[in-house]
């Protein structure tokens, strides 16, 4: 897989890409993805868009990232992709100097949570909860 960053402002094809991956990763559990805001990136193999993910400020805490989105086409999971997107926008959040990441999953996403995991996510207990009632809150310090 080739990641790419992409401006979904100025490129149309990369936002429709983003949008199009929502759909397919998301059916019927999640509101549409949210562009604004966000440093995006693509996953592409032989051309076609395959995953996404997206890294935004934390809305709660001064100097801090969200991972906002993320998703891999469901004939390409289990090669370690959402690994790879969580390494990206780990660097991401280094080399912009962030304070830590934050994210959530809902609690019967299993596989996120474990590459969550495996990349050094913690789980946690914030004390203002921004998603929905079930669903579990990770944080990385950097």
């Amino acid at each position: 897989m080739q990641l790419r960053k992409v401006d979904p402002f100025d490129d149309d094809e990369a936002a429709d890409d983003i949008r199009w991956l929502d759909g397919v990763c998301f059916v019927g559990t999640a509101a549409p993805v949210e562009l604004e805001d966000a440093t995006w990136w693509i996953g592409y193999d032989d051309g076609k868009p395959i995953a996404y993910c997206g890294v935004k400020d934390s809305a709660t805490l001064l100097g801090w990232g969200y991972m906002c989105r993320a998703g891999v086409h469901p004939q390409h999971r289990g090669n370690g992709y959402q690994q790879r997107l969580i390494r990206k926008r780990i660097r991401y959040a280094r080399e912009n100097a962030m304070r830590g990441l934050r994210t959530d999953t809902s609690y019967d996403n299993v596989a996120s949570s474990n590459s969550l995991i495996k990349c050094g996510f913690k789980l946690f207990i914030p004390r203002h909860k921004w998603a929905f009632r079930q669903s579990l809150y990770w944080r990385l310090d950097l």
